[in-house]
């Protein structure tokens, strides 16, 4: 026997071993895939700094993430807000047993104060109020993430 024919044996014998990994990392992709969800909008309005070019939806756990991506590169302290110029970039968020047809359960915003990057989940139907815990993330200067 050579040493190919050898080796070739071997080989053979790790087969199903790697299927295994195979099947194995491709269910665990497809399981984590199936929990995220991606609108994209090709179309870019130039004349908005914030046009969103995509946004996505994902968990872990008992967590929300929603992520936002615009066309434009923008700074954190943008989302000042003043008198004359509000500057939210908010999330609506509807319950399953919502219709969408009709105003949003949550309004997830984010804004600058204090020189820090801030951000706020309002439950907006009756009773309104401030409501959960969010976190506020900017991973490049296209995108935000929110955490709640």
């Amino acid at each position: 026997m050579s040493l190919r024919s050898a080796g070739s044996v071997r080989r053979r014998s790790l087969w199903p071993l790697r299927l295994g990994l195979v099947l194995l990392t491709g269910a665990t992709a497809s399981a984590a895939v199936a929990d995220t969800v991606i609108v994209r909008d090709p179309r870019n309005a130039r004349a908005n700094k914030f046009d969103i070019r995509s946004a996505t939806a994902t968990h872990r756990h008992a967590l929300l993430r929603h992520t936002i991506r615009t066309f434009a590169s923008w700074r954190s302290s943008e989302l000042v807000t003043t008198e004359k110029l509000p500057r939210d970039l908010c999330v609506y968020v509807w319950r399953a047993k919502s219709d969408p047809k009709e105003q949003q359960d949550y309004q997830i915003c984010s804004y600058y104060k204090k020189g820090k990057l801030r951000g706020s989940v309002f439950h907006v139907r009756p009773p309104r109020k401030r409501t959960g815990k969010l976190t506020v993330q900017r991973f490049d200067s296209k995108s935000i993430s929110y955490t709640f």
